[in-house]
């Protein structure tokens, strides 16, 4: 008998051990949802005067509301919003990114001192970089962290260091080859703001193979993702001739898009190929051979160029 009540009571303590544990992780969970339903409406409810299409350029209202927008910045500038949307994220995931994501992008595109803040309250940590730039996110929150980053590397190379700790340069090659257009464009143009002020990162993207993936982009079906891998190669090959050996492939594609249909891609694609003999003769018979020398005369002096002047 007494065995039998021992073995009940055991049963019953057990019973209870296992409610209570279930009962915590529902409560985890109902409180994991709830945070994350409060960061995106508030994101949502604070980029709302960002929304707002302004006035026409170079009006009195226009200024106004400028002036406007300034002043609502500083304000959330003041108030630490972008500290607190950099701690509110760590371990949001998918479509409950988007609002948050889209407002420190905002912030950070519009203002240095939000930029400077995010890098203060942890925003290039590992963890959190590699949970924004997860391929299976929805694009737009890969679009908007994207900008974000680029905007950082674009502002000073003394943000190349934890750009590099946080791994960018080891999602940057998926991101390069998704099915999304301008998550495409805007991993080009990260790639290029990279290499804008130094050669960095020219030994990291040449060891992680993102080189053949960014020249693949210069035949990309979209526009503006031509017009960004012709400037990012341009800069991979702007501050020393150590990336030559592997950008000899792009010649070939950049001497077409001198005939691109943008204008802008046209004069990316002819900085780059004079950026791949600014440092060294060892790519010259390339551009020789692949007609680098005739197109850009013709792009110097043809129709288009004489209604320019």
């Amino acid at each position: 008998v007494d065995a039998d009540v021992d073995a009940d009571v055991d049963a019953d303590v057990d019973a209870g051990v296992d409610a209570d544990v279930d009962a915590d992780a529902d409560a985890r969970v109902a409180f994991d949802r709830d945070v994350a339903a409060t960061t995106r409406h508030a994101a949502r409810l604070l980029h709302l005067p960002f929304t707002h299409p302004l006035p026409a350029p170079g009006t009195t209202a226009a200024q106004l509301a400028e002036d406007a927008l300034r002043r609502y910045q500083e304000q959330l500038l003041s108030e630490a919003v972008v500290a607190g949307l950099v701690q509110a994220i760590d371990g949001l995931r998918g479509d409950d990114l988007g609002a948050p994501a889209q407002l420190l992008s905002q912030l950070v595109l519009r203002s240095s001192q939000c930029a400077r803040q995010f890098l203060e309250a942890g925003g290039l940590d590992e963890g959190l970089v590699r949970g924004l730039l997860a391929p299976q996110n929805p694009a737009a929150v890969l679009v908007d962290s994207l900008l974000a980053v680029s905007q950082l590397a674009r502002l000073s190379q003394r943000h190349y260091p934890p750009i590099a700790r946080a791994g960018v340069c080891d999602v940057v090659n998926r991101l390069l080859t998704h099915d999304d257009p301008g998550v495409r464009a805007r991993t080009c143009n990260l790639l290029g703001n990279m290499c804008r002020h130094s050669g960095y990162f020219y030994e990291r993207i040449a060891r992680r193979g993102v080189l053949d993936s960014l020249i693949a982009r210069c035949e990309d079906v979209d526009r503006t993702t031509r017009k960004f891998a012709c400037f990012a190669i341009g800069n991979a090959g702007f501050h020393s001739d150590a990336l030559y050996p592997e950008l000899r492939v792009a010649v070939p594609p950049l001497v077409r898009l001198l005939g691109d249909e943008e204008d802008k891609t046209r004069a990316n694609a002819a900085a780059a190929l004079g950026n791949l003999v600014r440092n060294s003769a060892a790519l010259c018979g390339d551009l020789i051979r692949a007609g680098a020398l005739e197109r850009l005369v013709e792009l110097a002096t043809g129709p288009e160029a004489a209604a320019e002047a």
